[in-house]
């Protein structure tokens, strides 16, 4: 049992989110509360309540929880007095920011400070550099160690996974500490001034697990990016690159994973087919495993979310990603900065 807080900042987010945690209540029973900033203060007050109840997979018991959404009058302040005496204490608090993470508020930090967890989607940040630097202050913000998780970052778990089974068997295992070059494609969107976050954090996220170290990164001539990275003695070039596609913005297309030993060359390519498909294909001298069609499990709000409500420890691995996120974004801005000075 636990409690969730989805802090809405606009009437559609509300509306969204309502639907998100019917679905949720399905499999999770808890508490959860819509707090509906975006209609507080527009002289609307006011609650409701809703009961759900599920049916357990073994279908032998009932699962039941509450929804509770709120918007009070005059005021987004008066929400925060509203929404404190209704969390069930002494269980897990969660709260939810789908969209961007507010940077002034006083009733946002108001719910952060009772949280335990926070949730968030770094895929929907109009400005991820500035989104993800929040999220990890907020993380620690009070002295506290809240745990902190991404639904852009849960949401690669089967990309990371199916790449990882390129280098499963033993005769591709020596490919990993020979990496030279990464590419990642994906779906451009109206934003080019960063790689987009999906992208970004499964590049890093190679990165991290083949002990290679961020040496630089900057703008490509194909409007993409491109990161330096050493491997050991070697080299590993990283490249980002946006296309035009029928998938949604910011959404991965393919990753291709260049390496070279002194027996040959390899490449191991994962392909986003469709919204729900993926081939793993790879080159490399001895044995290789045929092409392979994979499906991928639901990656709607809703699905990525209840996963995020399983998981109750900290992801070191997504930690250290996020710190090197942290750290390209830096760079690319401070390079940006620079190239504005020399123009002026």
């Amino acid at each position: 049992l636990f409690n969730l807080v989805v802090f809405a900042t606009t009437e559609k987010i509300a509306d969204r989110a309502m639907l998100d945690v019917t679905d949720i209540l399905a499999t999770h029973p808890c508490r959860a509360i819509v707090a509906d900033v975006a209609r507080s203060g527009k002289g609307e007050e006011g609650a409701s309540v809703s009961v759900m109840c599920g049916i357990t997979e073994r279908g032998d018991r009932r699962l039941c929880g509450e929804i509770i959404s709120l918007h009070a009058h005059n005021n987004g302040s008066a929400i925060v007095g509203a929404v404190m005496p209704l969390l069930i204490p002494d269980i897990p608090v969660f709260l939810w920011i789908p969209g961007d993470v507010p940077r002034e508020s006083e009733e946002f930090n108001d719910f952060v400070r009772a949280s335990s967890h926070l949730i968030f989607d770094s895929r929907a940040f109009t400005d991820l550099g500035q989104g993800d630097k929040l999220v990890r202050r907020l993380g620690s913000a009070d002295g506290s160690n809240r745990i902190v998780q991404d639904l852009a970052w849960i949401s690669l778990m089967p990309w990371r996974e199916l790449t990882a089974q390129h280098f499963d068997a033993p005769s591709t295992r020596p490919y990993l500490s020979r990496i030279t070059q990464v590419t990642v494609r994906y779906a451009s969107g109206e934003r080019s001034d960063l790689p987009a976050s999906a992208p970004l954090l499964l590049a890093l996220w190679l990165m991290e697990r083949t002990q290679m170290r961020f040496i630089s990164a900057f703008r490509s001539r194909d409007q993409g990016f491109r990161i330096a990275a050493e491997q050991g003695d070697h080299d590993v070039e990283l490249r980002f690159i946006p296309e035009v596609s029928g998938f949604g913005p910011g959404r991965l297309i393919s990753v291709r994973i260049q390496c070279g030993t002194e027996e040959g060359s390899a490449t191991f390519t994962t392909q986003g087919i469709s919204e729900n498909e993926l081939t793993l294909t790879e080159e490399c001298v001895g044995v290789c495993l045929p092409p392979k069609l994979l499906e991928l499990p639901a990656q709607d709000e809703s699905a990525l979310a209840g996963q995020a409500l399983d998981s109750y420890r900290r992801d070191r691995v997504f930690e250290q990603v996020l710190d090197v996120a942290l750290a390209v974004i830096d760079y690319l801005e401070a390079a940006d900065e620079k190239l504005l000075r020399l123009r002026l």
